[in-house]
């Protein structure tokens, strides 16, 4: 695993690169806003593995999902287990009446160890970010990067083609879908308006539609839930449901969902599948039955150790761990424990909502990132995200930064070698 370029002598071909590529996919992914805290998000740098570490992904990946699957079937009928976990009592009632169903579209993020194994180190189940870069952006660096990539090819090409399909099969022949998120943020209305681009042909064959709004266009009508006037089938949300809890588009959703007039594509499975406290629970049930013998292989070989802070001894040694805040997203409330005060461990473990995870300490690699100052030689750490689409391996979305990726991280492209 190293990145393609990482050279100053490679500066002018990515800065050049960059300019281009902003050209380009504003219109080809709806990609309007190209910075983050003014810098720049996107680099036309890859990240390149081996044809065995790729491999492993495609591998391991779809396993994985099934993991978390059968964890969250097991806990949507525990209401002590989920309010031990953080939910509140009324998301319990609600699990329970949703339809039991595997996450549409999900994403593991992976760390590579110092040993050269793949470590997930949370699951992104609810609303996953990354699609447009890997479906669009990653083929464009291919490209820009033409002579620099013999031998390699980008990881993603499948994404697209995975995506429709799981939409299309997923909603019955002449349904309408309502995309819905919050309008108010250019970048997530970005998203959706992408995705919305991305599955319409796919729904046309079979019929159905889609129409994209903002969540407070969204209610209930005449025994309908409906956007603009218009009813509405099934749900896509690109919203947070820790912010819509108790709101009333969350009760007109429910209630059509818990009626069978509406399916929701992402309920609320997916926000507890990316609760960290299902990994502590998965590690601790790693020997149970339920699982297949490949999956606890898998439980055992690529998930750390992981379990609630409560149950760490009072004499625990935590300068190999990690500690995480359940509902945490982007890198929030992510503390390595070695630069923890023993009054801030104390207040995590009062809190009750953290989990401590082993920490994986694989080493820095050297890339070239474009800032708002040019190109610059950095090192950094690569998180590999892994897409799961409707069980399947989908492809990958790779940040690159700090030792925990946090908003400052660049993306890159996925790469992989097809030999080794």
């Amino acid at each position: 695993m190293y990145a393609l370029l990482t050279s100053d002598a490679d500066a002018a071909l990515c800065d050049d690169a960059w300019h281009r590529l902003a050209r380009s996919v504003w219109r080809l992914a709806v990609f309007p806003d190209f910075l983050v805290r003014g810098e720049p998000y996107l680099t036309p740098n890859a990240l390149v593995l081996t044809a065995g570490e790729a491999a492993e992904l495609r591998r391991i990946t779809p396993v994985l999902a099934r993991v978390f699957t059968k964890a969250v079937s097991a806990l949507a009928i525990d209401a002590a287990a989920l309010e031990a976990m953080g939910f509140h009592w009324s998301v319990a009632e609600l699990l329970r009446a949703e339809p039991a169903a595997g996450v549409l579209v999900g994403r593991f993020d992976f760390v590579r160890s110092g040993a050269g194994h793949w470590q997930v180190v949370e699951y992104n189940a609810d609303t996953p970010s990354g699609t447009r870069e890997g479906v669009v952006v990653e083929r464009e660096v291919f490209h820009l990067l033409g002579g620099r990539t013999a031998g390699l090819r980008p990881i993603s090409v499948s994404l697209g083609r995975l995506m429709r399909r799981a939409f299309q099969r997923a909603l019955a022949p002449g349904a309408r879908l309502g995309i819905v998120t919050d309008g108010g943020y250019v970048e997530d209305s970005s998203q959706m308006a992408f995705t919305q681009r991305l599955i319409a042909p796919a729904l046309q064959q079979i019929g159905a539609e889609t129409v994209l709004a903002d969540l407070g266009n969204l209610y209930f009508s005449r025994g309908q839930l409906r956007i603009f006037g218009r009813r509405v089938d099934a749900l896509y949300r690109y919203y947070p449901f820790e912010t819509m809890l108790g709101e009333a588009p969350f009760v007109d959703l429910f209630d059509a969902v818990v009626g069978g007039r509406v399916r929701l594509l992402n309920g609320l499975r997916g926000l507890l599948a990316q609760n960290k406290g299902v990994m502590a629970w998965i590690w601790s049930h790693r020997n149970d039955r339920g699982f297949s013998l490949v999956e606890r292989q898998v439980i055992e070989r690529y998930l750390p150790l992981t379990c609630w802070i409560q149950e760490c001894p009072p004499d625990f040694d935590r300068r190999s761990v990690v500690v995480k805040q359940v509902f945490g997203r982007e890198g929030e409330e992510v503390y390595l424990g070695d630069r923890m005060s023993d009054e801030d461990w104390l207040k995590c473990r009062d809190w009750g909502t953290f989990v401590v995870q082993t920490r994986v300490d694989g080493p820095p690699m050297p890339a070239l990132v474009q800032t708002s100052s040019g190109p610059v030689l950095r090192e950094g750490w690569p998180t590999v995200g892994g897409f799961v689409v409707d069980g399947a391996f989908g492809g990958c979305y790779t940040r690159y930064g700090d030792f925990i990726t946090g908003v400052g991280a660049k993306w890159l492209a996925t790469f992989f070698r097809t030999e080794d």
